[in-house]
């Protein structure tokens, strides 16, 4: 339930307020006096404060003032009887969010809280991806594999249309109308044209043609963040490779359809495989190599990362 905090001194006024706030569904506490505002502000337990500025022990305005200087972000209402455009600017100058002056009427004073209590917008939307595929909505500008790629107003409004519905195929007469804004022309072959520009930009192998239906922009996973140093899959440039000396070793100890698996289970981190090994096996492996950089012989036995003992460990 969205919890209301009213800061004022006058019984009359607090029970209205009280009253017609409960009557929406609003819990409300009550707080007579400036110090004890300003103790139940910084508790974090409200949604809301109605603030009064000619409250009793600590001044209204002295409560706001604190109330930002200390960080506090709960929205304010102040309401108040100083109601000349100087006090109003003064409240809103020191951190307020609405300012209402006595009188007033119930069916305003809720329609400010409902608006303050309203959730703030999503984000803006800065970018859109599909793989190595980036759409810069601030620069319009395309990213493609790390890769500037500038592009012109129609492309950014085409790519713009197939980055926000990536896998979908998307008809010609949808694509002239978002991108064009205007219905189909059948004799029109702009969107062919502009689809050809894409691809020679971003790649010819993104966008397929669907014949009969449009084009898709085919939809590809998030990439992957680069594997940690000596930690990459088998080939690649960090990890082992079977044609090296100790994927030769591994292959020959293990066979190679198991020493595959092996290999690129040490791409998977935190990963954990357990493959009972024979002692004989062990020891060959042991003395096959003798780099005490790979195979320790102190304490427990171990390639790399990867003790050798009665079972083959893969640890994260």
């Amino acid at each position: 339930m969205t919890r209301i905090l009213i800061a004022e001194d006058e019984p009359h006024i607090v029970r209205f307020l009280v009253k017609g706030l409960q009557a929406q569904g609003y819990a409300t506490t009550v707080a007579d006096d400036g110090d004890q505002a300003l103790l139940l502000a910084r508790s974090g337990a409200f949604d809301l404060m109605l603030l009064d500025l000619g409250l009793p022990e600590l001044d209204g305005l002295h409560v706001l003032q604190e109330m930002r200087r200390a960080q506090v972000r709960l929205p304010v209402i102040v309401v108040t009887a100083r109601g000349s455009s100087a006090d109003i600017v003064t409240g809103l100058d020191t951190g307020a969010d609405d300012y209402l002056s006595k009188p007033f009427r119930l069916a305003e004073l809720l329609a400010r809280v409902r608006a303050r209590l309203r959730p703030a917008p999503a984000a803006e939307e800065m970018a859109l991806c599909n793989g190595d595929l980036v759409l810069d909505l601030r620069t319009r500008q395309a990213q493609v594999a790390a890769r500037t790629v500038d592009l012109s107003a129609r492309e950014f409004a085409l790519a713009e249309v197939f980055l926000r519905h990536p896998g979908q195929v998307l008809s010609r007469e949808q694509l002239l109308s978002h991108v064009w804004g205007y219905d189909y022309d059948p004799g029109s072959n702009v969107v062919e044209v502009y689809v050809r520009y894409l691809r020679n930009k971003i790649g010819p192998d993104r966008i397929v043609t669907i014949r009969g239906a449009g084009y898709r922009l085919i939809k590809e996973p998030a990439t992957a963040p680069a594997l940690p140093s000596g930690r990459g899959p088998p080939g690649s440039p960090g990890g082992p490779r079977p044609g090296t000396a100790v994927g030769s070793l591994v292959a020959a100890v293990l066979g190679p359809v198991l020493a595959d698996v092996l290999l690129a289970v040490l791409a998977v981190p935190r990963a954990v495989l357990v493959v009972p090994l024979p002692r004989e096996a062990e020891t060959d492996v042991l003395h096959s190599c003798h780099d005490p950089h790979l195979f320790p012989l102190s304490g427990e036995t171990c390639w790399g990362s990867l003790p050798l003992h009665p079972h083959l460990r893969v640890p994260g």
